[in-house]
């Protein structure tokens, strides 16, 4: 697979790969402590909105949630 490729990720035959691929990517200390700084650069506030898109599953988002809940 190559760059090409990419943007016609949903005609790869294994729809899943980059799922994996992201999965195994977010798991690496290196991107966790790069996205918790990122969000906490945001310093966002109850109320505010923000809009995630195209920025890997949606781990980073639903663990700040998760965080704010408890």
């Amino acid at each position: 697979m190559n760059e090409k490729d990419f943007g016609e990720t949903w005609r790869h035959p294994d729809s899943d790969y980059f799922i994996r691929f992201m999965d195994r990517v977010n798991a690496l200390d290196f991107f966790k402590n790069y996205k918790r700084h990122c969000i906490e650069r945001m310093q966002l506030r109850p109320g505010q909105h923000v809009l995630d898109v195209g920025c890997g599953t949606g781990e980073a988002v639903m663990e700040q949630l998760y965080r704010q809940a408890f």
